[in-house]
């Protein structure tokens, strides 16, 4: 390698020292299913699922209810109907 190869690598772990240098791709940009400007109830209950990291059977366990139903208020146009589970699911979408 020339000398000005070397002073090269070497000016970049000085300026990886000192600043990140990666830039990370948020993993949503790679979900088709991701809405990225949610819209309907569903849309928000995705988003909100998918940003906590929460799988459907996740989310269901927690607010206690079947998969059929998350998957029912995410994609059929549907919503809770007891005030419990309505509580828990607008907790999660603020």
């Amino acid at each position: 390698m020339g000398s000005h190869a070397v002073q090269n690598i070497e000016n970049s772990d000085i300026i990886s020292e000192y600043y990140d240098v990666s830039c990370p791709i948020p993993k949503e940009l790679f979900n088709k299913d991701y809405p990225l400007i949610p819209k309907t109830f569903g849309e928000k209950l995705r988003k909100a699922r998918m940003d906590a990291g929460l799988q459907i059977n996740e989310l269901a366990k927690r607010v206690g209810v079947t998969n059929e139903t998350v998957i029912n208020w995410e994609l059929r146009g549907m919503k809770p109907k007891k005030r419990e589970i309505r509580e828990k699911v607008e907790q999660l979408i603020q």
